[in-house]
């Protein structure tokens, strides 16, 4: 029987009523004992979750504050990286620049070498064509002078014997005197 129940039964009773009155302190007793026991276990609950939502706290306190520093150095890593990175580009930029300006310069040289060359390669095309022509000049002047020193030598030779004659006819015909000999 309930509670409610025997207080309406003491109250009907009165005979009875001390006994039922015993039975009702009795059963309030027992119920605040078991309504005590009852907020001890829903005490000893609420501590054993406080407990374990503390423990559960602390330890994801630990895990995030272990995962705040693994992404904070992973993030650290990686701006090492792309510091490094960037400077190996900032080295590879500037010696690409100095490169095409090396190559730049290689070109410039090698296209006014080949424009000197061109220039001296016509120079002594020119120079070949004219002293062609002046060796033609000078090899016929050679002959002229070949022909003209000819001719002098034969006139020369002719001359001679014009002389050698008229001087046999003469030494033939007229005896030479004795001092010449």
């Amino acid at each position: 029987m309930s509670t409610s129940e025997l207080e309406k039964l003491a109250l009907n009773h009165g005979v009875k009523g001390l006994v039922l009155s015993h039975l009702l302190s009795a059963r309030r007793g027992k119920e605040v004992m078991d309504a005590d026991s009852k907020a001890e276990l829903a005490k000893k609950a609420a501590s054993d979750a406080e407990v374990s939502h503390a423990a559960g706290k602390l330890k994801l306190t630990g895990e995030i504050e272990r995962l705040k520093k693994a992404r904070e150095d992973d993030a650290a890593a990686a701006k090492r990286e792309y510091d490094a990175v960037v400077g190996e580009m900032d080295d590879m930029k500037k010696r690409h620049a100095k490169e095409k300006t090396l190559l730049e310069k290689n070109v410039q040289l090698l296209t006014l070498t080949r424009n000197a060359f061109m220039v001296a390669c016509f120079k002594t095309g020119k120079d070949l064509w004219d002293l062609q022509n002046e060796n033609d000049d000078l090899a016929e002047a050679n002959e002229d002078l070949k022909q003209a020193m000819a001719d002098k030598y034969f006139e020369g030779f002719w001359s001679s014997v014009d002389q050698v004659k008229a001087l046999f006819l003469i030494s033939i015909l007229k005896p030479w005197p004795r001092w010449m000999f």
